[in-house]
């Protein structure tokens, strides 16, 4: 078929060039073709554009679609019957409607490409007919030259169609296309008759219809034209021919095959367009060689590299590429150095061939020797002291590194200021004006400075010291009046008396004064009073009057104070020294004295008259007994009644003959129970007449006899109970009812020092105290049951107030009869290879109830450590009392916490305090193991509160199960002193919340005895108490220190015990858990019953009545002269314990603001509440925050604008000394302003944060809240929370804010504790009922979508 198409295609060709491959029936070309719309008429199909007819107004002959549909885009296409190279369109339009063609596009697509309307690529235009250039020709000719299968027209009307033609509609159009001719030849032909075939080096053998060219590309990848020419590596095409590159490319690589250029550019010094000549300045066949420094920026000869003139400087003709003789150097610039025998130096290095001149240095000789300076001066100078033996710059003589010390920089030739010597070591003395010493002698030329030695003032003139100090120093009162170390100020010979050595500058501690002959009075717990006034600032040993505690207080005597004085008339206090009452004694009582009755009276008054002592001796002055007996015929001990058988006022009448050997009346003689037979009444010594009448005789006598008798049994009873009153003590039978202890045991208890108590069971009659009493120490009389009786919970605030009363203090004296340490029960811990296991040398275990180690780790452990087992209420084994772990006994806790099986370890010291070691930490920090013997612990939990820290541990033996072990270290317990009540009863709550076991409590504090013992009776009776409703603290305490010596060790910590109980009972059960929060709350917010019968309100009420009541002795620091214009209101004073004081000295100024401090859920010292403040304090505010480095001032206003005392926004004020700057920054969120502050003080500066909250506002409430809880993540952070009065506002703020904290740590809250615990340093807070409503109206607001608790 090819032969015959071909013969057909020459045969056009002569005809008319390139064959219509769309319509050609000769040679069965027929292309099909269709359009996008119908046509207008049948008869006007898409076909009639491809039947061959070009005539341009016969409609049937041409495609024509429906101008009236108002079509915005069409097309027309026809397919080839195969793949064809076009060569160009003949378009024939119908030229009557010439103009709705304007804007067409023709397309062209392979016989791969598919015809999308929709997405039409620019690669498959042909030709756009630019609507601005006028109206398209009627008949246009289109090149193609491209392959290809289909041929499409496409008009449309885009919305922003713009044409130029006249008469064009810019929204629709149409097809009227009357012929398309596709012109072209097969595919692998091309020329006007199709007559050639494309070239075999063509790719494909296709190539430009027209020329025959491989614009489709080569056959061979290598060729780089469409002649398709491959040149080898070395040429490139010039005029389609493969020539020789000219050039000298870099590395030697090809030239560019198409252009013969050097792409990556010329090889060394070649230059021009082919790198075919030398670059200016070089020379030879390679242009490698540098030109010479020819002068006059002349070249030299590219071929010989002569310089065309003269040379420039020191170079040698004629290449001017060598030094003249006498110069070296790159560019013989460098002149010869000072060569011996004036020989010439290499031209190249410089190197003189021999030695050099005097101190030059070889091998140049053109720098000074090391050592030498100046070659100005042919290096005659030499160097000063350069740093570490270094030598100077040989040109300046500078030293480098610097000088050796002391030496002057930069020649290191002279000593520096203030030093001299030859080695520049020694000091200048304090000359004159600060003048400089010479630096040779270091004499100060003009003289000393004030109290300096000449002439060289280095020492201080005697009679002063410490020249750092400027001799300002002056010494002290040396022994013999000797002057003292000029430096250091001690008094080698040793001091004046009672002068501290080695100074001699303060009083020896115990005296005072000037003179320091002045000895100190007695301060508390051996303390040291103020060696200058003599006061004791802690206070005074018992009985001594503050503030020298020099004298005792009204009342005591001696050198110890420790005797009480007597009973002085009209109570007027004794001589303080000697006792004596100065005037005279009360009735009956002793000069000088008055401490023991006169003879003859006894009893506590005094008031009581002695009996009938024998030989008219006087009785016994406490009991009133006759010691040696009885006058004849009077009873024993009182010596105050006949005996049996005697009567009278002397007791010498002898009684009659009374019925049954009764004795008679004592005082009349009378038989009370009627005479023997025939005696007569009354009294029975004359025997009677018979008479008649028996009947009536002896029934009168036997009514009188009854009369008698019941007489008697009324006096004996009486007598009964006084006589037992004064011989014997009520105690209780197990059962509770009153026993009486003979007078035996009362004796041998009271050399005991303390008093017998039975273990009497709860089970005990109603009436709790009785009014039998115990003899005391002093002659006094004290209520037993006060010690003995068990004491109801609703009872023990008014026990407490009773017993704790100054004049008669009840606590002091049942404290005095609890049993002291007793060492014969502890022979094991005082064992020698013991002792140093005990911290302290008095407190030992006791050998019955001691903890027995039975398991051994090593071969030297042995089975002591120093802790006992104590049992609770029930009489039942439940606590371990130890004392704070040592680094020698760390092994021996763990061993005893492993064997015993403990589970909860309560610790009440902290591992230093007071500078003192307490107690070993036996406990791993975070995220580190410890190894004790064979156990591995880790800590796996720590949380820190305000007063207490929790932690959790895992232990493990060998390869036993691991145990864990909780830790509740209470960390506020003062060294001297007892803690919060209620601090300790939370601390409590805290163990017996978080952690519940049946196995043993191990408690602990240093010594294992006063606050271990305070703890357990607090844990133990607060159970008994909750259970029965009633506790006996006496007796608990007695029965622990059966079990281990001096448990509760101070009558401070005894009398504490009561209050904490007392603060325990008062606990509500108020803690609302978070899922109970918004019911438990909504419920006691919506009751509407009476307001006395709502929940709210009595607990309100309840907490009114727990709020603490201080005296003035309590505040009396905000009371003074002083201080009382700097309170707000009178009413709100702060506690003395509580407030903090100001350190930075003011003229004028003391240490009181109106302010106290507050704990948070977390940190003790969080807040600090305090007034607005006055006209007068403000600078007392910035102390405040700077000597108790406060971050952040939350300011409780009316508004959230700004307040007058501090600076607005970018602007700076002055409260002398301070200055205040508030920072141009700062934002307002939710109602709340925060800016941020500096104060500032000479060098120091403080940066805090200023909130203004206006308090009527919950939203900018709770968010100042959520503020201050993120600010406190970051560090350890204190708050002043102010108000007008620092009362009110304030605390319904803090009390928010603990408890929002308490909710995120332990997911509860408390708001009645919370409340509790700051009115406890701020008893004026949330005084009103509508306060402590808000507190609870706010928590749920607080946990709310958009409240604090989701933000955390």
């Amino acid at each position: 078929m090819w032969t015959e198409f071909c013969v057909l295609l020459h045969f056009v060709a002569r005809a008319s060039g390139f064959v219509n491959l769309a319509h050609t029936p000769a040679q069965q070309l027929q292309g099909a073709a269709n359009m996008s719309k119908p046509p207008q008429d049948p008869a006007w199909s898409a076909n009639k554009a491809v039947d061959g007819n070009t005539s341009q107004e016969l409609l049937t002959t041409c495609a024509v679609m429906d101008y009236t549909k108002n079509y915005n885009s069409v097309w027309w296409k026809v397919r080839l019957g195969r793949r064809f190279n076009v060569a160009y369109l003949e378009v024939y339009f119908r030229s009557s409607t010439i103009t709705r063609a304007t804007g067409y596009y023709f397309y062209s697509y392979d016989s791969t490409d598919v015809f999308d309307p929709n997405s039409l690529h620019p690669n498959n235009l042909i030709y756009h007919h630019n609507p601005i250039s006028g109206c398209p020709a009627s008949i246009q000719n289109i090149n193609v030259n491209r392959l290809a299968q289909e041929i499409v027209y496409i008009n449309k009307r885009p919305q922003d169609h713009i044409s130029t033609c006249i008469g064009a509609d810019s929204q629709k159009t149409t097809v009227e296309i009357c012929e398309v001719k596709v012109m072209g030849c097969d595919a692998n032909r091309y020329s006007n008759g199709c007559g050639k075939k494309c070239d075999g080096k063509c790719k494909s053998h296709q190539c430009d219809a027209f020329n025959g060219s491989c614009i489709y590309g080569c056959a061979d990848p290598n060729a780089l034209t469409i002649d398709c020419l491959v040149c080898q590596d070395g040429q490139y095409i010039s005029n389609k021919q493969c020539k020789p590159c000219q050039g000298h490319c870099k590395d030697g690589t090809p030239c560019n095959k198409l252009t013969g250029k050097c792409d990556n550019g010329c090889n060394n010094h070649w230059t021009g367009s082919f790198c075919e000549t030398c670059s200016l300045g070089y020379y030879g066949d390679d242009c490698n060689s540098e030109c010479g420094k020819c002068a006059g920026n002349d070249v030299c000869d590219n071929q010989s590299g002569d310089c065309p003139g003269e040379c420039l400087g020191n170079w040698q003709k004629p290449k001017c590429n060598a030094c003249s003789l006498g110069y070296y150097g790159d560019d013989c610039n460098s002149e010869c150095g000072k060569c011996a025998g004036n020989d010439g130096c290499d031209s190249h290095s410089g190197d003189c061939a021999g030695e050099c001149l005097g101190n030059w240095q070889k091998p140049k000789c053109n720098v000074c020797k090391p050592g030498f300076y100046n070659s100005t001066i042919n290096c005659l100078s030499g160097c000063g002291h350069c740093r570490d033996n270094t030598t100077c710059d040989n040109e300046s003589g500078r030293c480098p590194y610097g000088c050796e010390e002391h030496f002057e920089a930069p020649y290191c030739q002279v000593c520096e200021d203030g030093f001299y010597n030859k080695t520049c070591s020694a000091v200048c003395g304090r000359c004159r004006s600060n003048e400089e010493c010479d630096k040779e002698t270091g004499e100060c030329k003009n003289g000393c400075q004030l109290y300096f030695k000449p002439p060289l003032c280095h020492v201080c003139n005697p009679g002063f010291y410490n020249s750092t100090t400027n001799c300002f120093s002056k010494c002290g009162h040396c022994q013999d009046s000797a002057t003292c170390d000029n430096e250091s100020g001690q008094c080698t010979d040793g001091c004046e008396l009672y002068f501290k050595e080695p100074y001699c500058q303060v009083c020896m501690d115990g005296y005072y004064g000037d003179n320091c002959k002045t000895e100190c009075g007695s301060c508390l717990n051996m303390e040291v009073c103020d060696k200058q006034n003599g006061t004791c600032y802690h206070g005074c040993a018992d009985h001594f009057k503050e503030p020298k505690c020099d004298v005792c207080e009204d009342g005591f005597y001696n050198k110890n104070c420790s005797a009480v004085c007597g009973k002085c008339v009209n109570n007027d206090p004794c001589d303080k020294e000697t006792g004596k009452c100065r005037n005279e004694c009360q009735l009956h009582f002793k000069p000088p004295l008055c401490q023991e009755c006169l003879d003859g009276f006894y009893g506590s008054t005094c008031n009581a008259t002695c009996g009938y002592c024998k030989d008219k001796q006087p009785c016994d002055k406490d009991s009133g007994e006759c010691v040696h007996g009885c006058k004849p015929h009077y009873e024993q001990p009182l010596c105050e009644e006949c005996s049996d058988g005697f009567h009278g006022s002397t007791c010498n009448s002898t009684c009659g003959n009374c019925t049954d050997g009764q004795p008679c009346d004592k005082n009349t003689g009378k038989c009370l129970s009627g005479c023997r037979p025939h005696y007569k009444p009354p009294f029975c010594k004359v025997k009677s007449t018979p008479q008649t009448g028996d009947e009536e005789t002896n029934t009168g006598a036997i009514a009188g006899g009854v009369v008698a008798v019941l007489i008697v049994v009324v006096i004996v009873g009486l007598a009964g109970f006084f006589f037992k009153r004064r011989q014997g003590v009520n105690k209780r039978d197990p059962a509770g009812h009153v026993q009486i202890v003979s007078n035996d045991r009362k004796k041998g208890s009271k050399g005991n020092k303390y008093a017998d108590i039975s273990d009497n069971s709860l089970e005990r009659s109603q009436e709790e105290h009785t009014d039998a009493a115990l003899s005391g120490d002093d002659g006094g009389y004290y209520n037993t049951a006060e010690i003995t009786a068990y004491i109801r919970t609703q009872d023990l605030h008014r026990v407490i107030l009773e017993k704790n009363k100054k004049e008669n203090n009840v606590f002091l004296d049942e404290y005095k009869r609890l049993p002291v340490g007793n060492t014969d029960k502890c022979k094991i811990g005082q064992q020698k290879g013991n002792v140093v296991k005990n911290r302290f040398k008095t407190t030992f275990p006791y050998d019955h109830s001691r903890v027995i180690l039975t398991e051994k780790w090593t071969d030297n452990d042995n089975d002591y450590i120093n802790a006992n087992f104590i049992k609770n209420c029930n009489g039942d084994k439940a606590y371990i009392a130890a004392q704070g772990p040592k680094k020698v006994t760390l092994a021996d806790f763990w061993r005893m916490i492993w064997q015993e099986n403990v589970k909860l370890v309560v610790m009440l010291t902290n591992i230093v305090e007071n500078g003192k070691n307490k107690c070993t930490q036996y406990w791993p920090e975070k995220d580190k193991g410890m190894d004790v013997g064979p156990c591995k612990i880790k800590l796996l939990e720590e949380t820190e509160y305000a007063f207490h820290t929790y932690r959790k541990f895992t232990v493990q033996q060998n390869n036993s199960n691991t145990r864990t072990i909780a830790q509740f270290h209470y960390t506020a317990w003062p060294d001297h002193g007892t803690p919060e009540e209620l601090g300790l009863v939370q601390f409590h709550r805290a163990v017996t919340q978080k952690y519940q076991t049946g196995g043993l409590m191990l408690v602990h504090c240093s010594a294992g005895v006063g606050r271990t013992g305070t703890f357990i009776g607090l844990d133990s009776l607060l159970q008994q108490g909750r259970e029965f409703g009633r506790i006996n603290v006496f007796e608990f305490v007695n029965q622990m220190r059966e079990d281990r010596m001096t448990m509760v060790q101070t009558a401070e910590q005894y009398i504490f015990l009561h209050k904490a109980l007392l603060c325990g009972f008062q606990e509500n059960n108020t803690m609302i858990k978070e899922d109970n929060i918004p019911t438990k709350i909504n419920s006691l917010l919506q009751d509407t019953s009476p307001l006395n019968q709502r929940a709210l309100y009595k607990e309100y009420k309840v907490l009114q009545t727990l709020n603490p009541a201080f005296d003035d002795k309590d505040k009396e620091d905000g009371q003074t002269p002083d201080n009382r214009g700097k309170n707000y209101d009178l009413k709100i004073l702060p506690v003395s314990k509580y407030r903090p004081y100001l350190t930075t000295y003011i003229k004028g100024r003391n240490d009181y603001i109106n302010a106290v401090c507050v704990p948070s859920f977390t940190a003790p010292g969080a807040f600090i509440l305090t007034q607005f403040p006055l006209k007068d304090t403000e600078v007392d505010l910035w102390r405040l925050c700077m000597d108790h480095d406060v971050n952040a001032l939350v300011v409780l206003g009316d508004t959230n604008e700004g307040v007058s005392w501090i600076p607005q926004k970018g602007s700076t004020s002055f409260c002398t000394p301070y200055s205040l700057t508030t920072e141009n920054t700062g934002s307002g969120i939710s109602g709340v302003t925060q800016d941020t502050m500096v104060i500032s003080i000479e060098d120091q500066r403080k940066e805090l944060d200023v909130f203004y909250i206006p308090f009527g506002n919950d939203n900018a409430i709770l968010k100042g809240v959520e503020l201050l809880l993120e600010k406190e993540k970051q560090i350890s952070f204190t708050s002043v929370i102010m108000s007008k009065d620092g009362a009110e506002r304030v605390g319904v703020f803090c009390v928010l804010h603990n408890v929002l904290q308490q909710l995120r740590m332990d997911k509860e809250v408390d708001i009645f504790t919370a409340v509790r615990q700051v009115q406890t340093r701020r008893p004026e807070v949330i005084s009103k009922l509508d306060e402590y409503r808000r507190c609870y109206e706010l928590v749920p607001v607080s946990i709310s979508e958009d409240g604090i608790y989701a933000n955390m």
